[in-house]
């Protein structure tokens, strides 16, 4: 077993850090119990190396509590962060690259009778473009910029 001291300086220890100072999570963990406790809550129940906290705990030699107090550790929740978001972004790149090949696979099914597929092909073949909808853009246009300076604007102002 780890002694208290030992955990702490460990805790301590942030890697990976901005210019602003804060971890962004993106590089691994420098102690290997907090990086495998990030990957275990990150990744989807039962997948991962590690199927349980008691399973990390028995593995890194410490108790469930010191296993527990560690994943409210802010390192360790970054990182499980980062690494859920580049799984889920992942994920949403493989779909994209695979709609193509699912449309047509599921259009082929509804011509043979395929209720489910029809019902499929029925909500998605005229959407709209969902992938622009999920990112809303804001644009600001300075007047200034599009008649250049000292110009005349609709309303008579310079």
């Amino acid at each position: 077993m780890m002694s208290r001291k030992q955990v702490n300086r460990m805790m301590k220890h942030q890697p990976d850090r901005g210019t602003s100072g804060e971890y962004r999570g993106s590089k691994p963990l420098d102690y290997e119990a907090h990086e495998a406790l990030a990957q275990y809550l990150a990744a989807p129940e039962g997948m991962g190396e590690f199927k349980s906290i008691t399973a990390i705990a028995e593995h890194f030699k410490v108790t469930r509590v010191t296993v527990h107090r560690w994943s409210h550790n802010p390192v360790v929740l970054q990182r499980a962060e980062w690494l859920s978001k580049r799984d889920w972004l992942s994920g949403v790149l493989f779909a994209r690259r695979s709609w193509e090949r699912v449309m047509r696979a599921q259009v082929k099914k509804a011509i043979t009778g395929d209720t489910q597929a029809a019902r499929f092909v029925q909500e998605n073949a005229w959407t709209e473009n969902t992938a622009a909808d999920d990112t809303p853009v804001e644009v600001t246009i300075r007047t200034e910029y599009v008649e250049g300076p000292n110009q005349i604007n609709e309303e008579g102002v310079q």
